[in-house]
């Protein structure tokens, strides 16, 4: 991953940051985004990046124009964008789909898919230009098998398997591949829906875990930036339009 260049969405959050911190640490120049600058910018100090080597974006996924800026910034910085890993997510409301508000929907819609279709339009071109690249997209094995309480959280992860396919047909010829990740229960900040409708709590955590996922125990961040920076390395290179879980085996259930 030497020199390679890298945009990181969500890049604040927990496996956002672990993904930052997998990258630069084998000397990836990395674009960090996130929804308030200031957080991206607290997560370069924390992991005590250099100047020289990371752009901080504040950037609602959201919004195609600074969606463009933010990749035209990038390009601009480095001359190049290797790899796009499009992470960037909120949970569901928490909900029955009869309970969801018009607010509700638009906004898992806009952040969750929307998001990564403006991101990957934004950095296709320069890809497609230079011959190279790889794309990889945060799912969720809540679009394989979904839990009561977040129908539009699993309807817009489903969406983003569509939008990984027809990508991924579209620009292998130009040596492009685009993959996503399905990770399971997670230890972050966007645990808390998945324990609420599993009605996990802290007396019963170890027991309920072992029920729900074979492995006994939540994925770490870590697990998820590994999976990442194998599929933005070339021994990936034969792997374009699939889907991997990363969940300990929650989904054999």
């Amino acid at each position: 991953m030497n020199r390679k260049v890298i945009i990181i969405t969500g890049a604040a959050g927990g496996i956002g940051k672990a993904t930052v911190k997998a990258f630069t640490e084998l000397g990836a120049y990395v674009t960090l985004v996130d929804l308030r600058l200031v957080l991206v910018e607290k997560t370069a100090k924390e992991l005590q990046l250099d100047p020289e080597k990371y752009l901080a974006c504040g950037c609602d996924v959201s919004n195609s124009s600074l969606v463009n800026a933010c990749v035209k910034a990038t390009y601009d910085k480095w001359g190049k964008i290797d790899v796009l890993f499009s992470n960037a997510g909120i949970s569901s409301q928490s909900k029955l789909l009869v309970d969801l508000t018009d607010a509700d929907i638009d906004n898992n819609i806009n952040v969750c898919l929307k998001g990564n279709f403006y991101f990957f339009r934004a950095v296709l071109p320069y890809m497609i230009a230079q011959r190279n690249g790889s794309i990889i997209a945060t799912s969720s094995v809540g679009a394989l098998r979904s839990h009561e309480l977040m129908a539009e959280y699993s309807a817009t992860k489903a969406g983003i398997i569509g939008l990984v396919n027809a990508a991924a047909v579209e620009n292998a010829k130009y040596n492009i591949r685009v993959n996503a990740i399905y990770p399971g229960g997670i230890q972050t900040k966007m645990i808390a829906p998945f324990e609420f409708v599993n009605g996990i709590t802290d007396d019963n955590r170890e027991e309920k875990l072992k029920q729900l996922i074979p492995i006994g125990r939540y994925g770490q961040p870590e697990d998820v930036a590994e999976l990442v920076l194998f599929l933005a390395s070339e021994a990936s290179r034969n792997i374009t339009g699939e889907a991997i879980r990363c969940d300990g085996g929650e989904y054999l259930f």
